[in-house]
């Protein structure tokens, strides 16, 4: 493999696993992972000594116990010369799985074939690029840093990712610069959960605007799929802590449990509407973009 050509289009490839929007992403950090071992100088994956760590993360952010046996032994039908399992011919059910006992009796091993392995090793920059690229690509980036430290990432160069590697590694998503600036407006630069605003040199600071349902799984950059919030709102709405209901009040998530005799953040705005300091009503959530939120973030 001399450049990114099929590594490239089996990538573009596999985002038809966000067919319809749906937020599953077993397999994208299970090619994370792969890549972090790779930068980390480690060849493959060992499904016995890295089962716990994979199924960590990959439960974090899907709020549910997973099996990181399904995407290691799926990706092999991406393309065999991309992604190999060792050894290569496993005992599969009739829908295409593999059991757990089998992979540890078998010492289940799977990873990118020698050729990517070499090619990536050899090229950094590239893998450190391909690496930001399918995180930016797949995560808001609320949870950026969280992959980073997950995947035990934190010396990695950011610097080297590029507006050009982003048009050769994936198809760019439309993201509209003036979006921030139009739902800051929207929400008189205020944080729509707990309606924190500052100033500071005259200028609003500390509100970010959110994607309602994530840019990343076809969320547009449109008033009717923005929030304005505070930065420790917007990471907890990503996580899936809270969400909108569709009487436009905040719920929280029935899985969190929050100091009462502390807290000022959370429970006591339970129940209120997010639309109290919202300018033009007309360009409130609208219901699909919150029930793509509910379905795939809040309740996974």
């Amino acid at each position: 493999m001399d450049n990114y050509s099929e590594l490239e289009i089996w990538y573009q490839n596999l985002r038809k696993f966000k067919k319809d929007g749906v937020f599953a992403p077993h397999k994208i950090l299970t090619i994370l992972y792969a890549l972090s071992s790779i930068y980390k100088n480690k060849k493959i994956i060992s499904y016995k000594d890295d089962r716990k760590n994979l199924e960590d993360i990959i439960s974090e952010l899907t709020h549910k116990k997973s099996n990181c046996l399904y995407p290691i032994v799926r990706l092999t039908n991406d393309n065999e010369k991309i992604w190999k399992t060792i050894p290569q011919v496993l005992p599969l059910n009739s829908s295409g799985d593999l059991n757990i006992k089998d992979a540890l009796d078998l010492d289940l091993k799977a990873g990118f074939s020698d050729e990517v392995y070499e090619f990536l090793n050899k090229n950094r920059a590239t893998l450190q690029k391909f690496i930001f690229e399918i995180i930016d690509d797949n995560f808001p980036e609320t949870l950026h840093e969280y992959l980073i430290q997950s995947l035990e990432l934190e010396n990695i160069n950011v610097s080297v990712v590029t507006p050009e590697i982003k048009q050769i590694i994936v198809n760019k998503r439309f993201r509209d610069p003036k979006f921030p600036q139009k739902i800051l407006a929207l929400y008189d630069n205020r944080c729509a959960f707990c309606e924190l605003k500052i100033y500071f040199h005259s200028k609003p600071v500390s509100i970010e605007a959110a994607h309602i349902k994530w840019n990343a799984y076809g969320g547009e950059c449109t008033e009717n799929n923005g929030i304005a919030l505070c930065p420790t709102h917007h990471l907890t709405l990503d996580k899936g802590i809270w969400a909108i209901n569709h009487n436009f009040e905040i719920i929280l998530s029935p899985h969190v449990i929050i100091d009462e005799k502390t807290d000022k953040l959370f429970k006591p705005f339970n129940g209120k509407s997010v639309l109290k300091n919202i300018v033009d009503t007309k360009l409130k959530p609208i219901e699909s973009n919150i029930d793509w939120h509910l379905k795939n973030i809040f309740n996974n």
